[in-house]
């Protein structure tokens, strides 16, 4: 029964041609609540598809903080209403909606594009009372990274880690891998950095941004992967493409793990708990303290050299 209303609710909300999906699994766990005092159902969903990030796409209109919502948001409040209303889900019983990547099937290629903030408001993707905008302008950041019409960055958490960092921390350099905009540069230096390093293949909106600060800024326009500092970094920020990070954490973290104090990596959106456990199980490997951090959209892992 849920693997038919899976197929019915992801065939009416994804219409694009190319999107392929096929329900994988169905599993229940219990799962303790917040204050640990009860165990929940929670029924599993294992979706494989071809193309993950529009299934974790953006789609319902406006929650709290003012951006759009996700795909698989929907499909956990649609699912978990069609059980309760036959009588297959008790009030507590909760839904999760897991993707993985379809075996033997080539993950779709990306879409990624800048609008300026004021086209964002215009076009009513974004509050002008959202706590992002406010922040964005705080820091006078113009640029929006957008997927399609999902807002992939700046992220508010991010922007809230770098700031919590500076704060508790003595951070004179700092090395920005995947760079884009230079939002997150600004951040650290606005917050006491001497001296922000972008990497990304193109930083021309990153040397915008930081026009007012090139004396504590440089540019190298390269692959992030292939960038190696040769002196020490304070901080490291490496905010890639989500389905980069597992890459990076494989490929890269040994390297950071001798070469910085302290690497801010984004990890996987909150609900992507498929992708979340594999790249911290790598990051494990090189680092002995790896803080988590929620920022109420996406996971960032905080690891400090061994």
């Amino acid at each position: 029964m849920i693997r038919a209303e899976v197929d019915y609710a992801v065939n009416e909300l994804i219409v694009d041609p190319a999107f392929r999906f096929r329900v994988r699994g169905i599993r229940r766990v219990l799962k303790r609540t917040k204050d640990g005092s009860t165990l929940c159902p929670v029924t599993i969903v294992t979706i494989e598809t071809n193309n993950r990030p529009l299934l974790l796409g953006q789609f319902l209109y406006f929650p709290e903080n003012g951006i759009r919502g996700f795909h698989n948001d929907w499909l956990e409040a649609y699912l978990t209403g069609f059980l309760r209303a036959r009588g297959f889900a008790s009030k507590e019983q909760q839904i999760h909606i897991e993707a993985v990547p379809m075996k033997r099937t080539k993950q779709l290629d990306y879409s990624y594009h800048y609008l300026p903030l004021s086209t964002i408001l215009d076009l009513g993707l974004m509050e002008k009372k959202a706590p992002l905008v406010k922040k964005m302008k705080e820091y006078e950041l113009s640029w929006v990274l957008m997927e399609g019409s999902l807002i992939v960055g700046p992220d508010l958490g991010l922007i809230e880690g770098v700031e919590e960092w500076m704060k508790s921390h003595s951070v004179k350099s700092v090395v920005d891998l995947f760079a884009g905009t230079g939002a997150l540069s600004k951040v650290a230096i606005m917050n006491g950095a001497e001296h922000a390093t972008c990497v990304d293949v193109d930083l021309s909106r990153a040397k915008q941004t930081l026009g007012a600060m090139k004396t504590k800024a440089s540019f190298l326009e390269r692959n992030a992967f292939l960038y190696a500092p040769t002196t020490h970094v304070d901080l490291t920020i490496a905010d890639p493409i989500i389905d980069f990070s597992l890459r990076f954490a494989q490929e890269r973290a040994k390297f950071y793990a001798k070469k910085t104090s302290a690497l801010m990596l984004t990890v996987s959106f909150i609900e992507d708990l498929y992708w979340h456990r594999r790249v911290l199980t790598e990051l494990r490997k090189n680092f002995s303290s790896i803080h988590v951090r929620n920022t109420g959209r996406l996971i960032q892992a905080v690891c400090c050299e061994m």
